[in-house]
Formats: C-alpha cells, sequence, structure tokens
C-alpha cells in the first residue's frame, strides 16, 4: 500500500476558486434533482441512470446539469463564456477536438461537492470510479454527527462518504485516512474535499483489507466501506462487474481487518449484503472479532428476486454497523426509516447499535 501524491499547490488554489464561484451558483443538490425531475435526492433517486435523465433546467443551471452530470460537450468559446479560467486550472475541464467538456461528474450532495467520473468513463474495465448511488447516501447518513477523531473510508472511491467527517481547515485534532485500490481514485477524493471546503490528510492506494499497512495511523473511531454489490442497476446489467465483487472471501477477510483496524469501542458501518460465502452475517463476524466481542446489526433496505445458494433465503442488502467491544445481541431489522430529503440516519443507527 502506498500513500497517493497530494494534489500541486497550484491546483489547490484553482480548487478553492472553484468552490467560491460554485457557492455564489444555483447548482444545488435540491436544484440538480428537480432539474433531473426528482423532487429532492434521496437513495432511489441515485440509483440506475440518472445521468441520462431528461435535463428540465433552463439558464445557467441548465448548462451546469449539462455539462457536469449529463457530460454533454460545448464549444470551448461557450465553456468559457460560462466558466472562468480556475476550473481549467483545476482540472474540472479540458479543451478536446472541436470543443471542451468536463473530465468528471460534478454532484452536490448536501453542503457537498462530489467530484467523480464521468458516467461513460465510471462503467468502462475495471478502472473507473464508480458513480454515488443510494448505498453511498445510505453511509453518509448513518455517520455519526460529532465528527471522529480518527475515520477510515475503505473503498472510497471519489471520496463521497469519507468527506462526510473530513476536517475543514480550522479544525485540530482530527484524521481521516482514505484507501482505494484504484490508482484514480485519490486525485478524484482530493478534489471532492477541496470543493466542499474539506482536506483528507491521508489518501492510499492498496486493499482495502490490507490492516497491517495501516498500523502507522491506526486505530480508528469510525470505519466504513460499501462492498461492491453483485446486483446490478436497471439499465447497465451488461456492463462490467467490479473485480473485487468477484471475491466470495472479500467480506470474510474485512471482518478480520475490522478486529484489527478498530480501536476500543470503534464504530464500522458498511453498506453489504446478507451473506458471507453463503452463510449468515453474524456468526463470521463474531468468529473475526473472538474475544473483542460485538454489538449491532443488519438494517436492510433492498431484497433481490433471486436467492443465497445453500439455503433459499432471499439475497438483501443493506446497512451493517456494529460496535467493538460491547456485549449484546445481534438484529436484523428492515429499513423502515424516511427518506425523501432526510439527511440524518444516525438515530435508527444508534437503535441498531443498542445504544
Amino acid at each position: 500500500m502506498q500513500r497517493a501524491p497530494g494534489l500541486s499547490p497550484e491546483v489547490e488554489e484553482a480548487l478553492a476558486e472553484v468552490r467560491d464561484d460554485l457557492l455564489d451558483r444555483p447548482f444545488t443538490d435540491r436544484a440538480v434533482a428537480q432539474a433531473l425531475g426528482h423532487i429532492a435526492w434521496s437513495g432511489p433517486d441515485l440509483d440506475g441512470t440518472w445521468w441520462r435523465r431528461r435535463n428540465l433546467a433552463e439558464g445557467e443551471l441548465g448548462q451546469l446539469v449539462d455539462v457536469f452530470v449529463r457530460g454533454e460537450a460545448r464549444s470551448e468559446r461557450a465553456m468559457r463564456k460560462l466558466l472562468p479560467d480556475a476550473w481549467w486550472r483545476a482540472g474540472l475541464v479540458e479543451t478536446v477536438e472541436g470543443g471542451a467538456r468536463a473530465t468528471g461528474t460534478l454532484l452536490p450532495l448536501g453542503d457537498d461537492f462530489i467530484w467523480t467520473d464521468r458516467a461513460d468513463r465510471a462503467f468502462r474495465g475495471d478502472d473507473g470510479i464508480f458513480l454515488p448511488d443510494s448505498t453511498t447516501y445510505a453511509l453518509r447518513r448513518g455517520l455519526p454527527p460529532e465528527p471522529p477523531t480518527r475515520h477510515l473510508d475503505l473503498g472510497c472511491g471519489s471520496g463521497a462518504v469519507a468527506v462526510v467527517s473530513a476536517p475543514r481547515e480550522h479544525m485540530a485534532g482530527t484524521h481521516c485516512v482514505c484507501v482505494d485500490l484504484n490508482p484514480r481514485a485519490p486525485a478524484f477524493a482530493q478534489r471532492t474535499a477541496l470543493l466542499s471546503g474539506k482536506r483528507l490528510d491521508d489518501v492510499r492506494v492498496g486493499s482495502a483489507v490490507d490492516a497491517d499497512a495501516l498500523a502507522d495511523v491506526g486505530p480508528f473511531e469510525v470505519v466504513t466501506f460499501v462492498l461492491p454489490l453483485l446486483v446490478p442497476w436497471k439499465g447497465i446489467e451488461g456492463g462490467p462487474v467490479h473485480t473485487v465483487a468477484r471475491e466470495s472471501s472479500l467480506l470474510v477477510d474485512l471482518f478480520g481487518a475490522l478486529r484489527r483496524l478498530l480501536a476500543d469501542g470503534g464504530l464500522a458501518i458498511l453498506y453489504c449484503q446478507d451473506w458471507v460465502g453463503g452463510g449468515p452475517l453474524e456468526p463470521a463476524l463474531r468468529q473475526a472479532f473472538g474475544e473483542r466481542g460485538l454489538r449491532g446489526g443488519f438494517w436492510w433496505d433492498c431484497q433481490a428476486d433471486h436467492a443465497w445458494h445453500d439455503n433459499g433465503r432471499p439475497l438483501r442488502a443493506g446497512v451493517l454497523a456494529l460496535r467493538a467491544d460491547a456485549e449484546g445481541p445481534w438484529v436484523t431489522l428492515a429499513n423502515d426509516a424516511p427518506d425523501l430529503g432526510v439527511e440524518d440516519w444516525w438515530p435508527w443507527i444508534r437503535v441498531l447499535l443498542g445504544e
């Protein structure tokens, strides 16, 4: 596992200028959602091929949605008229044959600006950066309201989860570490942080379960991870499956890593499926944690129409939340939290944790 290089001071300065520019524009999460025909961003609204939806907005907002969400190109003259030079210097826009286009997707979520792949790159081969979806949103909502002293986001991608607890420049005593096996991820996560007025102290390229390589920066109060699911999105069923999703041992290995990564009483919040090589979650977790003990549960919100291969139970996906070094039962509940317009699911996560 290697530490990813940071952005140059020139790019950081340009991103700060872009952030100031964005805050003066109508490019907010609610406005972009409504431009795409939604009432507001919620979990299901970020699933499927939302970038292909018709753009209902006009004027400046309509142009920004076309360029930074739908991925459309413009003449260089039109792009220069829409955006100041800082967008080019920040690496968010590039000149191409016959015009200019965004180098990625810009998605406002809450008070953050997520910088991720364009859709045409995200699903191309094994080096695409996943677009935020309902699984990302679930972890963003499930984080504690107070930023942890140390937060580790595994499989960080564009940094959409990490940026929620990433510290602002004036915050001392907080540390956010991101890890992704995709060498393209750090550049996206770092831009997401700066566009959101935050900072990421440490971004590394490596395996999500290579816990020993993180010994110098751990242990962590909070560990998050969206496990790549084996349930394809409607409209992209023929797209490539992320390589780590094909590894049946990934979740088992991750549980062993969590035991070593979590500080005393540490919190893990994952989005995953309720199977571990064909078996239930709880026995695998308790075996991995051993004498440390744990408490928590599985809060599922999606049920597939196919079953586990060994016992015929329906395959479900949802939030797994656990507290290390705590005694208590393991519970499985259906997610009954309100969705539309709700940013905070922590009260429901606390119930799941028995707190």
